[in-house]
């Protein structure tokens, strides 16, 4: 299992303690956040050299090597460029049949959606650098078949839960 985007390791920590996992590991561009993550980990009983620091689009991992890629709250901070790399680049990672599972801003009401693009826009730093991208469609079109779509609302926010597979064939 692999989880881009690590961040100060909330979700690894619970992750790498599936039962019947065989490996779990967590990759960040910045070495500040994999600073927290291991401070998080540290006496937990999850190997913190499970932990490195990479960039999204240049993974250092050979071809094929993971079953399930976890990818939480990254796409909404990439330039909508960049989205396509990345995507090909989880394709690489992935073992045939394998899993992408991206949880990501969604749309929210259109005048909570409105005010929020409109702050970005004046300072992203005044959303975090988050905005909603439309990571469904753009899959589709980079070759990947979602197998499931959700919007969870927590606490008003809304997000988009996708659950994917490599599909060449289908990229448009």
């Amino acid at each position: 299992m692999l989880e881009v985007a690590v961040g100060g390791g909330e979700f690894h920590s619970v992750l790498a303690k599936t039962p019947g996992l065989k490996s779990c590991v967590g990759v960040d561009l910045s070495a500040q956040m994999l600073a927290r993550a291991r401070k998080r980990l540290a006496g937990s009983g999850v190997a913190l050299s499970g932990l490195c620091r990479a960039n999204a689009m240049a993974l250092p991992f050979s071809g094929a090597a993971f079953d399930i890629l976890f990818n939480l709250y990254m796409m909404d901070l990439l330039l909508e460029e960049d989205v396509p790399a990345v995507l090909r680049e989880f394709a690489r990672v992935l073992s045939p049949g394998g899993r992408l599972i991206v949880l990501s801003m969604a749309r929210q009401a259109e005048w909570v959606n409105a005010i929020w693009m409109w702050l970005y826009r004046r300072s992203p730093v005044m959303t975090g650098g988050c905005r909603p991208l439309p990571v469904a469609a753009m899959l589709e079109q980079s070759g990947w078949k979602i197998n499931l779509r959700e919007v969870i609302s927590q606490g008003g926010f809304r997000s988009e839960l996708l659950v994917a597979q490599w599909a060449p064939e289908k990229a448009q």
